[in-house]
């Protein structure tokens, strides 16, 4: 009990960190703003690669191959994520695009596709009892996969008057940013296994504030090019709004499909916590990828994200509890 205190409470204080990470940006622009001393344009990029060669130092791949013999529900989990998610994001914005800037119903679009978290997920897992190899083959699996799904997604719900790179250009380059750096951690990781392991927190902990860097610069950047003026304030109460009804009916959907394919109690957490997150340490780099080069705000696209992440986080933990006492 613990030991699950200790981290329940250190993924609130990432939020409260995110909340100021937004809030510095909106005081000082000018270090994380394109030709700001802070030279983001290179840093997020070195960030990006650090955070993928950490969580590829700090995976356990045999405790991934455990999970391999479980074929049907890591497709379900695969469906639930890139299928399910998205065709309900899409039906409920076919009735409601009205109601968003062109920018924040992109972030929508995107949210919906983005992987599940490789930490969260797997935490949430084991404190609620469920099955951790599952967790942990579905988080690598997800990532991998994502780098390939996501940007096939938005490229077929962008419009033609917005363009982007060709979707082969993105592929590659989000391969050279995610699946590089976190192929070049599992191999480091066959040397250096036992330091790995007992460095797990400290690498969670460099990963959280290169995603502040990456986050404080996206929203630099949207501060001075007056992206904000454009949007009422009851956009963005909409957009929160929103993204809580999103993450209420995901989860509610995972509960009902968990019930409904009959998995045991520990197959069961593992699916319904693979299923509903959504990864912001992904998600954030994936959005730089594809939308810097546009003219859509990357800071509209990801601030779904923001909601969705510290949303899950409070719903995750207060679920745990429930499951943990059952």
């Amino acid at each position: 009990m613990k030991n699950r205190r200790v981290r329940i409470s250190g993924a609130y204080v990432f939020v409260l960190l995110l909340a100021a990470a937004v809030g510095l940006a909106w005081i000082f622009p000018d270090p994380g703003a394109r030709g700001g001393w802070l030279h983001t344009g290179v840093s997020t990029r070195v960030a990006v690669f650090l955070i993928f060669v950490m969580q590829g130092l700090s995976l356990p791949t045999q405790e991934v191959r455990k999970g391999l013999v479980q074929y049907r529900l890591h497709m379900a989990i695969q469906v639930f994520i890139f299928v399910f998610i998205p065709a309900l994001v899409y039906g409920a914005l076919v009735l409601s695009w009205r109601l968003f800037p062109y920018d924040l119903y992109m972030g929508f679009l995107f949210l919906a596709a983005v992987p599940t978290t490789i930490s969260t997920s797997i935490v949430f897992t084991t404190e609620a009892g469920g099955a951790t190899a599952v967790a942990l083959f579905n988080a690598s699996l997800s990532n991998v996969l994502g780098v390939f799904l996501v940007p096939l997604w938005v490229s077929l719900q962008v419009s033609q008057k917005t363009p982007i790179p060709p979707l082969g250009t993105l592929i590659f380059e989000i391969m050279l940013i995610i699946l590089l750096p976190f192929a070049l951690g599992q191999v480091v990781r066959i040397w250096v296994k036992p330091w790995a392991d007992a460095h797990k927190r400290e690498m969670s902990k460099a990963s959280m504030v290169l995603i502040l860097l990456i986050v404080y610069a996206a929203f630099c950047n949207s501060v001075k090019s007056d992206i904000w003026r454009s949007l009422k304030t009851h956009e963005i109460s909409l957009a929160f709004v929103s993204t809580l009804v999103l993450l209420l009916l995901v989860m509610l959907a995972g509960r009902l499909w968990w019930r409904t394919a009959g998995y045991e109690k520990a197959n069961g957490i593992a699916f319904f916590f693979s299923a509903t997150q959504k990864a912001i340490s992904t998600g954030v780099p994936m959005a730089y990828a594809i939308f810097e080069s546009s003219q859509i705000s990357v800071a509209l696209v990801i601030l779904p994200l923001l909601f969705y992440h510290p949303l899950q986080l409070l719903m995750g933990s207060f679920i745990v509890g429930r499951l943990s006492r059952r």
